[in-house]
């Protein structure tokens, strides 16, 4: 009788374990996703501007600043970026195009000094602005300007 229980007490809590991962699988799974498109930009990359966090679009227009630090460094802002592209591209969420020229600490926070490629306007961003790294080799697809293709290429 005693081995019985056991077997029913071991069954119950294996049952109890198989519906726990059914929610963590998933779980899991986003998170290995969105641990993969982070990354730390550096001199030199290219990566579209976003306005969205988590898929969902909360600044479609970034502004770019004079000087690292933002208001609270009494920074003013010099330009505007699109921080969304069209969805029926797969752009949603991932707005101008821009290089990063320096990095820089300020106040606990990360500031990219970038170039947008269509206009050239140079300014400063927060990290939090950072959406999809984008590739040298897409240029000439992505772009129909001469001179843009030009600044998309050029080291």
């Amino acid at each position: 009788m005693l081995s019985g229980i056991a077997v029913i007490s071991i069954s119950w809590e294996v049952d109890d374990m198989n519906r726990h991962l059914i929610y963590l699988i998933p779980l899991l799974a986003a998170f290995l996703v969105t641990s993969a498109d982070a990354w730390e930009p550096t001199v030199g990359d290219l990566f579209h501007v976003t306005g969205c966090e988590n898929g969902t679009l909360l600044v479609p227009v970034v502004n770019m600043w004079n000087k690292p630090g933002g208001l609270a460094a009494g920074a003013k802002v010099i330009g505007k970026l699109s921080g969304d592209g069209r969805k029926d591209l797969g752009l949603q969420c991932q707005g101008s195009i821009v290089k990063v020229l320096k990095v820089k600490r300020v106040s606990g926070r990360t500031f990219l000094k970038i170039k947008s490629v269509v206009n050239s306007k140079i300014g400063w961003i927060t990290d939090s602005f950072v959406g999809r790294k984008f590739d040298r080799a897409d240029c000439k697809k992505h772009f129909s300007d001469p001179k843009h293709v030009a600044d998309c290429l050029a080291q």
